[in-house]
């Protein structure tokens, strides 16, 4: 199924990650999710900051505007290197209209399909829509905290999105397997520096993991 490289991915940072390390091992790009602890947080986004990659933001919707608007000023300067904030406050889009028009990158994740405007991130992830933004729009592809197969699919998904829309395609988010425990699915998936490398065997690989499951005709 994978015919040229899988897209360049972000980190997506957990406890104790070191910035200066995932910036050795090639990637630009560092994902956080914030709304739990906003002090600690501006503390860790600044600390990458200083290590030199991009920032690109989550707040999960948990934040109201005021909140938000207090946090991003207290983040100061470093406010500067956010590429975007994806679903920043719950969602009204009045309010987000209020964000874009202050110059805060602003990227929908939940409902993309009904709540994509002009000016927003499309942040596609396949397991839950194959909608793409119209032309003048921009996106970006993740995988969904999901399975190794449903991780390779979104990789796979981000591939081709490369490809189609060249000019709309802001980058990957596909390092979803570090948050869970390991398995023999994902022992398989490889990396080269902030690339997925394309699996071997059948389609989206694990030929043989796949054939080994008690699989049960569902009636």
């Amino acid at each position: 199924m994978f015919d040229r490289e899988i897209p360049e991915s972000h980190w997506l940072a957990l406890p104790g990650d070191d910035p200066e390390k995932a910036k050795e091992a090639g990637f630009k790009a560092v994902k956080l999710k914030i709304g739990r602890d906003l002090f600690g947080e501006i503390s860790e986004l600044t600390r990458w900051h200083e290590a030199g990659v991009s920032l690109r933001v989550d707040g999960n919707e948990m934040l109201s505007l005021s909140t938000f608007l207090e946090f991003w000023e207290e983040l100061g300067i470093v406010s500067k290197y956010v590429e975007f904030v994806e679903d920043p406050v719950l969602w009204d889009p009045d309010t987000w209209r209020i964000l874009r028009e202050m110059g805060i990158g602003v990227a929908v994740d939940r409902e993309v399909e009904s709540r994509w405007e002009e000016g927003s991130l499309a942040v596609l992830k396949p397991a839950v829509t194959s909608w793409t933004p119209p032309a003048s729009g921009q996106l970006l592809v993740t995988s969904y905290m999901d399975h190794a197969v449903g991780q390779l699919w979104a990789a796979y998904e981000a591939t081709r999105l490369e490809k189609e829309h060249a000019q709309q395609f802001r980058g990957a988010g596909l390092f979803t397997h570090r948050c869970f425990e390991s398995d023999p699915f994902f022992e398989r998936i490889a990396s080269s520096g902030a690339r997925l490398l394309a699996p071997t065997g059948t389609g989206l690989g694990f030929d043989d993991l796949l054939e080994n499951l008690p699989w049960k005709a569902l009636t």
